[in-house]
């Protein structure tokens, strides 16, 4: 019988990069099973970029992609492609959608933003009509599905009504990103009240506390997988698909984010600006970029490292990590889990990242460095160099330069202490979730 597996490509798409490998693999196995892309945050739409290489390869292997419009109505279409061009709006809803997003959290215009808000939700049905469906009606049998995810994002308003059509579902659950969290630990629900059945995989056994008690789950939920992505089959795969070579054999690779409440747009500024100093201008190394998915264009780059100077001593790559990092002498970081892919290729990464005088992020009881200062998790656990401003920017660069197997030896000891690094992740979780179709189907 043939039989539907669901990913949940939620709270963004880097959760696609953790969960493909499996769903790769597993489609080579089961070639006569439904693949079902669920996206279910409309503001994600923007962000699929139909040339990244996971877009290109997911193509290959969902058969179906069904996401929410901005009205709320579901929309079912067989790729990409055609969600992308269906779901585009016309200037003239785009002109009206940002005069709502200025008025509706004013009280004084709340008519009019009720008016505009009508309008585009008809527009939209009209533009849409023929791609909307009742979702209620798509999800398939507990005994014929699965759900692919990550537990954490149950709790998130806009998937509650989506997650709760999974109850009885067998689910299998991976972090969205690569980490092992350090924030103090919330028993933010019971997971087992909004869908039964969860297997969740872990990177370390290091985060078996995290999941117990954020999410009420026990040892029979959990297991220890390690990091799929890393296996050495995905990332030749990955490397296979380069057919945009870099213009430089030698750069520093910069894993680039958009703002947040610990990177706001001054410190981000100032980032630049020193990375500008120290690695374009003072070492006369080349650097390319990778942006997040959710960065918006807004021409901080040009601005600072100089649109004349593109492609001459910096420039923006849309090709995966694996593929930038590979050939880079080392890797920056404004905070994020490809420090750890980095470590997997063998490269130390310097995460350029100043929490100073921070609220919320420079208190008593924040995590610090050996030196006192306020840092993120993979700063305070040493999976990378720690740089606040320049002169320790200009410090830590001039270190791995000179001495790059010391400081790399570090790092990867970390890596190696932290992280399951003997499983063969893929196999191991995929087993898992055969075992459940199969066993759904005798």
């Amino acid at each position: 019988m043939k039989k539907k597996i669901y990913f949940l490509c939620s709270p963004s798409l880097g959760i696609l990069d953790n969960w493909l490998p499996v769903i790769h693999s597993l489609r080579q196995e089961r070639p006569k099973d439904e693949f079902v892309f669920l996206l279910s945050k409309a503001g994600n739409i923007d962000h699929l970029d139909l040339d990244n290489i996971l877009i290109k390869m997911a193509q290959e292997v969902f058969d179906t992609v069904i996401a929410i419009s901005p009205s709320g109505k579901w929309l079912k279409t067989p790729s990409f492609k055609e969600l992308k061009k269906n779901s585009s709006r016309h200037s003239f809803e785009q002109l009206l959608n940002k005069i709502y997003l200025k008025t509706y959290r004013r009280k004084f215009l709340a008519p009019i933003s009720f008016l505009i808000k009508n309008v585009l939700t008809l527009v939209e049905s009209l533009r849409l009509n023929h791609l909307y469906f009742d979702l209620n009606q798509e999800i398939d049998s507990p005994k014929n599905s699965v759900l692919l995810y990550d537990v954490y994002e149950q709790q998130k308003e806009y998937n509650q009504e989506l997650v709760s059509l999974f109850k009885n579902t067998p689910a299998f659950s991976f972090n969205h990103g690569i980490d092992i969290s350090q924030d103090k630990i919330v028993n933010r629900y019971h997971s087992k009240d909004k869908i039964k059945n969860i297997k969740a995989f872990l990177y370390s056994p290091n985060e078996t506390n995290y999941y117990k008690e954020s999410f009420g789950l026990d040892n029979s939920n959990l297991f220890i997988s390690g990091v799929p992505r890393h296996q050495e089959s995905w990332m030749q795969l990955i490397n296979s698909y380069n057919q945009t070579p870099l213009p430089w054999e030698n750069y520093v690779f910069l894993i680039s984010r958009s703002l947040s409440s610990y990177f706001p747009f001054e410190r981000k500024k100032q980032a630049i600006e020193d990375i500008k100093k120290v690695i374009i201008d003072e070492m006369k190394l080349k650097l390319v970029i990778k942006k997040h998915p959710k960065e918006p264009d807004d021409g901080l780059f040009e601005e600072i490292l100089g649109k004349e100077s593109y492609g001459q001593t910096w420039l923006v790559s849309n090709l995966h990590p694996f593929i930038l990092g590979n050939t880079a002498q080392f890797a920056l970081s404004f905070y994020s889990g490809v420090c750890v892919d980095m470590l997997a290729l063998g490269k130390s990464t310097i995460e350029y990242l100043d929490l100073r005088n921070l609220k919320g992020y420079d208190e008593d009881d924040s995590i610090r460095d050996k030196d006192g200062i306020p840092c993120l998790s993979y700063r305070y656990l040493g999976l990378v160099l720690g740089a606040s401003d320049e002169n320790s920017l200009r410090e830590k660069v001039q270190s791995i330069l000179t001495k790059p197997q010391e400081n790399l030896s570090s790092s990867i000891k970390v890596f190696n202490s932290l992280f399951e690094r003997e499983k063969n992740a893929i196999e191991f979780i995929k087993g898992h979730i055969i075992d459940a179709l199969e066993e759904k189907n005798s």
